[in-house]
């Protein structure tokens, strides 16, 4: 199948997806508890993909997270499908719903057999024969730290969240009491109502995982400003376990900032780089900042803009091995490297050099440099450089 088969094939899928959007915003909700209101800023974006000259030709597992399930699958399912690969896609077992459905229009809109399979099961097991099986060239994981290792929005499930926010000293306490003003404001309730702000967690495991931190951070001497639901904690310090652990959870702890210099150190202190943001007046101390910032994301006066065109990768326990999904580096990760160089020997040449076939002089022979980005050999997934 062609470039061009395959892009009218995906922009029939992201028609249908458009044609039951509504479906499949319901869906969501229910798979993970993120309000329906949000739906509309995220599933238009899924399909999204740009056009490359590419060749894939691999075999690739794919392992997506709960916490958004359709942005990941289509960030994970475009690059792969744009560049002629096949997947074999293993959802994370809380929430299959969306991918199913997704699943069912691949189907229906005529993608050839074997060339998209998806998968439900847990982790231990299905997601690692993906990981461990020697067919498979590419494995694209998202994630846990923990599982990568065996390899407040969206009701705080997200890599990205702002779990940890520096306020200079002059405007802590104003902040704060801003801030747990605003954390009693919003409203907690079924997360298929519009006016609801924050939904159930993901399971019953989740929803006791982020109680458990919230005690640990009693324990550990933070003060319990307003809690339960949207929780912000006072007085925590940068060596506890609620300041340096990922947890998707909503929950807040603002620290103190005395010096702005002393920013960058406590803010690159943890093993994440998923997601910054830094909110100034002073655009050199902003330009400053993002280049100093060890996260795959870096915003200024925003936060959560993540367009479908550019890469959304990570640092430290978070990296992407040098790129990230989506955009063109997302395409690259689903292709190999060939290069093939090639003599061309002369007909009419009076010089034989030893050991060769053919008669050439070397002062004016061609020599063609051609690189393609190509399928990998199938010797259990090793890419190799081939020269002839």
């Amino acid at each position: 199948m062609d470039a061009s088969e395959r892009g009218q094939l995906l922009n029939c899928l992201a028609d249908l997806v458009e044609r039951g959007h509504v479906y499949l915003a319901s869906l969501e909700t229910l798979n993970n508890g993120k309000p329906f209101q949000w739906h509309g800023k995220t599933i238009p974006w899924m399909v999204s993909i740009s056009a490359s000259p590419s060749m894939g030709l691999l075999a690739c597992g794919q392992i997506t997270p709960w916490n958004f399930p359709s942005v990941m699958q289509g960030w994970k399912l475009a690059p792969a499908l744009a560049t002629g690969n096949t997947v074999v896609m293993k959802l994370a077992e809380q929430t299959p719903l969306s991918a199913l459905y997704l699943a069912s229009l691949i189907k229906e809109v005529g993608f050839p057999p074997g060339v998209v399979n998806i998968i439900t099961g847990y982790g231990p097991t299905a997601g690692a024969a993906i990981a461990h099986h020697m067919d498979m060239d590419r494995v694209a994981f998202t994630g846990s730290t923990e599982g990568h290792e065996a390899l407040v929005f969206n009701t705080g499930q997200r890599c990205g969240a702002g779990s940890r926010t520096f306020i200079e000293e002059s405007i802590y306490d104003e902040f704060l009491e801003r801030t747990v003003e605003k954390a009693k404001q919003r409203r907690v309730g079924n997360a298929l109502e519009l006016d609801t702000h924050q939904g159930p967690q993901v399971d019953r495991e989740q929803c006791e995982r982020v109680l458990g931190y919230i005690q640990l951070g009693q324990k550990e001497g933070a003060k319990l400003l307003c809690g339960g639901e949207h929780t912000v904690f006072g007085g925590v310090q940068d060596d506890r376990r609620i300041s340096r652990e990922e947890t998707f959870r909503p929950v807040q702890p603002p620290f103190k900032l005395k010096k702005t210099e002393e920013v960058i150190g406590r803010a690159n202190s943890t093993r994440c780089g998923s997601a910054a943001a830094v909110f100034t007046q002073d655009l050199d101390k902003a330009m400053c900042f993002t280049q100093a910032l060890q996260a795959g994301a870096v915003w200024v006066n925003a936060y959560n803009i993540v367009p479908c065109l550019t890469p959304f990768g990570g640092f430290r326990n978070l990296a992407t091995g040098g790129w990230g999904e989506p955009g063109e580096d997302g395409l690259k990760a689903y292709t190999e490297v060939k290069t093939v160089t090639i003599k061309v020997p002369q007909k009419n040449s009076e010089e034989q050099l030893p050991g060769r076939p053919w008669n050439f002089r070397p002062e004016s022979s061609v020599c063609l440099l051609l690189v393609s980005q190509l399928h990998s050999p199938t010797d259990g997934g090793e890419s190799k450089s081939a020269r002839a």
